[in-house]
């Protein structure tokens, strides 16, 4: 059997008058790459958990998203509960960071503006649950 057969090169124009290089693969190498994927994918999916969304099949970032949205309204788990605000964001950024770095070669930029919004309405209710409706805006320090 051949070997993949060689990538033509292009030259896309940017705004800026340059040209950035594209590769394009012919149609029987995007086939066979495609089937190596899922061949692979789904022998190496098994060793991921439930909650690992970077480089599996049929998970996305919006499902990574969805994950995270439904956490936070079960109540950031019950074995949380009387944790310290920034005990809990010490967790929460671990975790967020992970995300990240999973997502972050995608194209998930609107997502992880939408995660941050979204992260940063539970922490403000956690908040003001904490110390009552005195929670002056630009008083808080989210970051650890």
């Amino acid at each position: 059997m051949a070997g993949p057969a060689l990538v033509r090169r292009v030259g896309v124009p940017e705004r800026d008058g340059c040209l950035r290089p594209l590769g394009i693969s012919t149609v029987r190498d995007r086939v066979v790459q495609q089937a190596v994927r899922i061949v692979l994918g789904t022998v190496f999916e098994v060793g991921f958990l439930p909650v690992s969304h970077g480089f599996c099949l049929r998970r996305s970032a919006t499902d990574a998203l969805e994950v995270i949205r439904v956490g936070f309204s079960g109540g950031t788990g019950r074995g949380r509960g009387g944790m310290q605000l920034q005990d809990l964001i010490q967790v929460l950024s671990l975790f967020l960071r992970g995300w990240g770095a999973s997502f972050r070669t995608g194209t998930a930029a609107r997502k992880f503006r939408q995660l941050g919004r979204h992260v940063a309405w539970w922490l403000t209710r956690l908040l003001i649950q904490e110390r009552g409706r005195n929670v002056r805006a630009g008083g808080v320090n989210w970051s650890v």
